[in-house]
């Protein structure tokens, strides 16, 4: 599976919004 810039922004911007939520 290849990770693509827009799949691996989309995890940062997932774990950022995580981190910022708790």
């Amino acid at each position: 599976v290849k990770t693509t810039p827009l799949v691996l922004s989309k995890e940062v911007l997932h774990t950022g919004f995580n981190k910022m939520a708790h």
